[in-house]
This record gives C-alpha cells, structure tokens and sequence, in this order.
C-alpha cells in the first residue's frame, strides 16, 4: 500500500489519525469517486497504511463480503432500493452519528491544466466545509488527507439519501413538508452567503437527509469563496436544467449570448426557487426534452416566471415565492435586496418556527447493494422490507 501524507488545509495539517477501511462504490463522477468507508482511531489497529480494504471490520461488529475493497460488486449485486425496519435504521444511525461509517471523496488529478482546476475545487470545497463547520445544515468534514496520490475528504454518512429521490418515490411532497424543508434550505443558504460562500449548485440531488430527518446540502466542489473586493463571477456551471439566466449567459460556447457577463450570489435564490418547485410538483420548472434545442430553453427560462407552469402548484403563497425568486432580471430576485430575511419572512414560511419540523414522509431507504456491503445487525433476523 501507498504511504499517506497530510493535505495542508486549515483542517487537517497533521497526518491522519484515522484508518478507513473501504466497503464499497456509492458514486463515480466525473472528477471523483465516492465511497462507503468504516472509519476507527489509529490507535486502534497496527496497520500502518491510511486506506484499507475491510478484512478488520469483523472485530468492530460489522460484516462485510470478503474482498470488498471499494471496487465494482458483482453484476448480479441487488441494486434494487429497500426499506429498514426501525431497529434497523437505528443500528445504521448508530454508526453513521458515531462517525464510525463515513464517506470517503477521492480526487484523482488528470495531468496538465486540468489537474489545475479541479485541485482548485477541491481546495474550495474543503475550505468552505471549513467556515461551515457550525452549521447544522451543511455536511460534516470529518478529515482531509492525501494517499497515494490522490486526495481524501472524509465526510459524515447521510444514509437516507437524497431530497431528489425523495421527491421522484413521492412523485413530489406535500406542502407542509416542503415548507419545513425549504426554510431549512433557506437557513443553509444564509449561512453560506454569511460566510462569503456562493455554492452554485443548490438542486434536489445536492440535498441529503439526515438520521433526524432534516436536510443538509453536499458537493461544494462548484462553490466560489467570495471577499468584499470579489463578488463576481463569470464561470458556466451548474445544473444546466436549473441554471439561472446569468449563468446561462457565460457560456462562451453558444451562439444565443455574447459572452463577457458575470453574476453574483443571487444565483443561489434562483436554484432555490427552482427546488421549491420540484419539491411540491416532483418536475423542475424548466424541463429540457429531446424536441427541444439550446434556444429555445434559453428563451423559456430568460422569460421566467413568465413561462413557468404554475397549474401544478395550488397554494397561492408558494406560487408568490416562486415568482419572486425565479426573476429573469437578478436584481429583482427576491434576495437579491435584504438577502435571506427578506426570503424567511415571506408569507409561505408562516408557522413554521426556525425550520425544525421534520418530515412525517419515511425515509428509511437504502440501496439494497449498500446495505448488503455494511450488514450492521449481525443477530441473523431479516431487517429489510421490500418496497411493494
């Protein structure tokens, strides 16, 4: 195995003090993989390299297949999405609040300008998750490193996954609950904005559930760190489906803008906008289909909230703030003057106290392969119950 070495940040300036042991693939993206990893003190285990395959998990109390080493399962793995019983998810929770099973992103750096950019955004990320550190409603940094040649961000467990695959197995969520969970997206926003922090990239898949059913926003790899000299930017990213239409404008490539535009934080209450849409209608505000070409979803969404579809939405409030957010010209934006109070104060988030309220709807699903890699109740009862 390779030798570890520290990352220099502000978090982590010193070797490792953990060992991981990984137990399987959650996600491959295009600039790093995203593992399941059981996380235990140095001290605990006399191997002398940081990242492990899980041999050793026996003797913590979790079961695991032989030989899971974070590579692909089986093609005949069960991939199919189950729910934990109570007793189940609560063994899970254990683990995952104890910061014993963690998730590991591992950047690996192409070479040339590339390698450049994305250490770049790597960087931000761990430095906002840095300034983050005390909010609720952001995910935890639990440790930063490198290891043969790559670089490693431990991060807290969400097990329940996503807000989007909560929207799509609902197909949508019912008032009360979006309301609740918006206004917490909105708290985690402000914190951001406090911080000098712009993520860009606010959607549904951004979005995790934790083990108390409240959200917490992930992936700040697309996030600029901003000063009071820098409030503007000019990079085309994000989810194109969800892009307001300053970010639209900086995309150098088409030939529907000129180039040369920047934008500024308010970015941020557009995406928003956007997710309280697909919270109560289960569908984005602006769908893009295979009939359609660059121009014409250009010209739909620099027309918003002109040519929103609003049938779906029956509460009036929530159409109001929609419309306020999702304001083709920025400085309109509801936002965009009096930033997050303004956004807070807004009639739809009337009796809903500081976002506490969490979801009645269940969240205690898992991806069958995922379960199968952690196996934490070893008395031998069945602890899934199949989705019908």
């Amino acid at each position: 195995m390779g030798q570890s070495t520290s990352f220099r940040l502000p978090t982590c300036t010193k070797k490792s003090t953990y060992k991981y042991f990984v137990l399987c693939t959650l996600e491959r993206k295009q600039s790093c993989r995203i593992l399941l990893a059981f996380r235990v003190p140095a001290s605990s285990t006399s191997v002398d390299y940081t990242i492990s395959d899980s041999q050793l998990l026996r003797q913590h109390g979790i079961r695991v297949h032989d030989g899971a080493s974070g590579q692909p399962r089986p093609a005949d793995q069960r991939r199919e999405v189950i729910a934990l019983d109570a007793e189940a998810a609560h063994a899970l929770d254990h683990y995952c609040d104890r910061q014993m099973l963690c998730v590991l992103k591992r950047y690996n750096y192409p070479a040339g300008r590339k390698m450049v950019n994305m250490k770049k955004r790597a960087k931000n990320e761990a430095n906002a998750l840095r300034r983050l550190r005390r909010c609720k409603r952001i995910v935890t940094l639990l440790d930063a490193f490198e290891f043969d040649g790559a670089t490693y961000y431990a991060m807290e467990y969400l097990w329940r996954g996503t807000l989007w695959s909560l929207i799509r197995r609902n197909k949508g969520l019912d008032v009360s609950t979006t309301k609740a969970y918006a206004l917490q997206v909105a708290m985690a926003i402000d914190a951001m904005h406090r911080q000098g922090i712009t993520h860009r990239d606010v959607t549904a898949s951004n979005i995790m559930i934790s083990s108390t059913g409240h959200l917490k926003i992930i992936d700040f790899n697309l996030c600029r760190l901003l000063d009071h000299r820098d409030t503007r930017m000019n990079s085309f990213l994000g989810t194109y489906s969800c892009m307001p239409p300053e970010v639209l404008h900086c995309n150098v490539n088409s030939s529907l803008v000129s180039g040369g535009s920047t934008y500024t934080k308010e970015v941020d209450w557009w995406y928003f906008g956007s997710l309280v849409y697909e919270m109560l209608t289960g569908e984005t505000p602006f769908t893009i289909e295979s009939k359609d070409n660059d121009e014409q979803f250009y010209n739909r969404v620099i027309r918003s909230p002109n040519t929103i579809d609003f049938g779906p939405i029956c509460d009036v409030d929530a159409a109001d703030l929609i419309t306020q957010l999702m304001q083709g010209v920025p400085s309109a934006r509801l936002g965009a003057m009096g930033g997050s109070a303004c956004v807070m104060k807004h009639k739809f988030f009337a009796g809903i106290r500081g976002g506490l309220t969490s979801s009645t709807i269940p969240t205690n699903y898992i991806e069958a392969r995922i379960f199968d890699c952690i196996k934490v109740c070893t008395c031998g009862m069945d602890y899934t119950t199949y989705r019908p």
